[in-house]
């Protein structure tokens, strides 16, 4: 099955990373995980997504500075916030930045269909096909 395109998946949750990366690989995406947003930002540097999908609470750096790091290194990315603690300043901040902001518990379904959505988004934008690996 070719590769969708490429996402960062981002939660210090575990089971979630591990939830939401075998419904994506199933669906042929290609995915990398980080558990915290200082690995995140090591992945950003080291290569290309096109939607990075990621929590907004987590322990020293939140989903908001991923966010801002991963459009510095790249504008035509997308980018899905979610949280476990929704607030509505938290939703226009992300809104602000053309970021996707989702509560917990996110369904697959919302995920799948919320995932779709912005690859198609950005790639468009982009005028490019998916990032493979």
């Amino acid at each position: 099955m070719p590769t969708q395109g490429k996402i960062l998946l981002v939660d210090d949750e575990p089971l979630v990373l591990e939830m939401f990366e075998d419904v994506f690989v199933q669906r042929g995406y290609g995915v990398v995980v980080a558990s915290c947003a200082k690995d995140a930002i090591s992945h950003l540097d080291r290569g290309f997504f096109d939607v990075v999908v990621c929590d907004v609470m987590m322990e020293g750096l939140d989903g908001f500075d991923v966010l801002s790091i991963a459009r510095r290194k790249n504008t035509a990315i997308g980018v899905i916030l979610i949280t476990g603690a929704p607030s509505q300043a938290d939703a226009k901040r992300a809104a602000l930045q053309n970021a996707t902001y989702l509560s917990k518990p996110v369904g697959l379904d919302l995920m799948l269909q919320t995932v779709e959505t912005v690859m198609s988004q950005t790639l468009q934008e982009r005028g490019t096909e998916p990032s493979v690996g």
